[in-house]
């Protein structure tokens, strides 16, 4: 009765935040296609739980972290994207609903499961010992928060040489950890002591993310955190999730006022010029956020502020609304960058930055110059680069890669446990899927490193062979040979 009390209660306050939304005053086309839209970012995890939560939700993060990147566009009606006519704004929905519906065939196609039972390659199935696995993920979430504290308050930048392989490696390390030490707590194999001092360390890193003046990263943590937690204890925390997102919501009410203190009016990104106290953020924020649902504060105006044209489903309509009627597709002139990404800076002093594709795009559609580009970049995304290269068969194709990448994810990890070299880097790659505000490239490179530093980690510290533990409890039963389990019905 308790639980049911504190859901509605929290419920009632998501409400009461939300409810000034314009979505009423939608004409009924725009209803529909946006109900489509954002079902089918939500159906995938629906799906999942139904089905037990018996296998890796890569797929299903993948679709879930569309809803933010697009659909609250949509459901805000913020003016840089109402602007469009009709016509444009459910062109952008029929887009996304297009690469999603490729990507969900191509998943589901290749990770159907057949009669067949097949043994892992003998490098995924090396298992960790357990004072290795734990010594390695006490590490790698330590890395994780102070490469997060470092970079919101400044001391490390984007500027600097190294960081975004640095991010790459500790983001990657610390999602494996962060997955791990949730799903260890599900199972109620964490001493108190130590699950306080995860908590602690998750809650304060994520908070040091947020400190940023974004959301999106901080919230795929949580999801990462609250479902690997599910997996572990065989239940949904539901109440964990409502507060998370009741908080989220709050917090988003007040994010335009710190981005327009805290952040450089010449780019859309936080300042590097000072040091950043994120005690100082989050009083700003607060207070913001607080007066706005007062409503003490007005509607921001967003059509001068750049920083402000970061949703992606804003400049998605911008990509449709000029290509290819007043400019001509790029075909491929991004995808033809990606090679010059992939060598790396020494031996060539004059390398690019890693963004270069999502630079070429804003500097195309004339949203920034090349001088404005050395501080910042604008997010493109790989939806509105797929059409802005190539139109629909781009869009086509990029669904089908991306549904590929989360198929071969969620084939390596299949009915292993978490100490196993497969799982983990199903995990590494679960990572990586965050990254979707970045162009193809630079997710392919990211991936790329991510996966071959997790490589090459893992093989140094795991064993071959072996017996492992239950691999998701609930949805594996009996020992088969080579360390693999069996499926157990019911």
């Amino acid at each position: 009765m308790r639980n049911r009390l504190a859901i509605l209660g929290i419920t009632a306050f998501i409400v009461w935040i939300n409810r000034k939304s314009p979505l009423g005053f939608f004409e009924a086309s725009e209803i529909l296609a946006c109900v489509l839209m954002l079902t089918l970012c939500i159906a995938p995890m629906v799906y999942w739980l139904k089905r037990g939560m018996t296998e890796l939700p890569l797929f299903e993060i993948f679709c879930l972290l569309h809803f933010p990147l697009f659909g609250s566009s949509y459901l805000e009606a913020r003016p840089m994207f109402m602007q469009y006519p009709l016509e444009v704004r459910l062109k952008c929905v029929a887009v996304v609903c297009v690469f999603l519906s490729v990507a969900c065939a191509i998943y589901y196609g290749a990770t159907r499961r057949t009669e067949e039972i097949r043994e892992p390659s003998p490098f995924f199935n090396r298992w960790m010992p357990e004072f290795t696995q734990n010594g390695m993920f006490w590490m790698m979430l330590f890395a994780w928060w102070v490469f997060n504290v470092l970079f919101c308050t400044r001391v490390l930048t984007n500027s600097m040489t190294l960081v975004n392989p640095l991010r790459s490696v500790c983001l990657s390390a610390g999602i494996m950890a962060i997955f791990y030490f949730s799903l260890q707590s599900g199972r109620r194999r964490l001493a108190i002591i130590p699950e306080l001092i995860t908590g602690l360390v998750i809650a304060t890193g994520i908070a040091a993310n947020f400190a940023a003046g974004t959301l999106v990263y901080g919230i795929f943590v949580l999801i990462i955190a609250l479902l690997a937690f599910a997996i572990g204890s065989r239940k949904v925390p539901i109440i964990s999730a409502f507060i998370a997102l009741a908080i989220i919501n709050f917090l988003h009410l007040g994010k335009f006022e710190v981005r327009a203190k805290y952040w450089s009016p010449e780019d859309s990104t936080l300042s590097d010029s000072y040091f950043l106290n994120p005690l100082d953020v989050y009083s700003t924020w607060i207070d913001a956020s607080w007066r706005r649902l007062a409503g003490e504060l007005e509607e921001e105006e967003e059509a001068t502020s750049i920083f402000k044209r970061a949703s992606l489903l804003q400049v998605l309509a911008l990509v449709l609304a000029e290509t290819p009627d007043q400019r001509p597709y790029m075909l491929g002139e991004t995808y033809a960058q990606i090679p010059t990404l992939f060598v790396p800076r020494y031996f060539n002093k004059d390398k690019p930055r890693g963004s270069l594709p999502t630079e070429t795009l804003g500097i195309y559609y004339g949203i920034q110059t090349e001088e404005s580009v050395k501080a910042t970049s604008i997010s493109f995304g790989p939806v509105a680069e797929a059409w802005a290269n190539f139109g629909w068969p781009g869009v086509l194709v990029m669904g089908t890669i991306f549904g590929a990448f989360c198929a071969s994810g969620t084939r390596i990890s299949r009915d292993l446990a978490p100490n196993r070299v497969g799982f983990l880097l199903a995990v590494v790659m679960m990572g990586q899927v965050v990254d979707l505000e970045n162009g193809f490239g630079t997710i392919l490179v990211g991936t790329t490193q991510a996966l071959a530093v997790g490589s090459l980690f893992l093989l140094f510290l795991s064993k071959p062979g072996g017996t492992q533990e239950p691999a998701i409890e609930g949805a594996v039963g009996e020992q088969l040979p080579g360390g693999r389990l069996q499926k157990i019905e019911g």
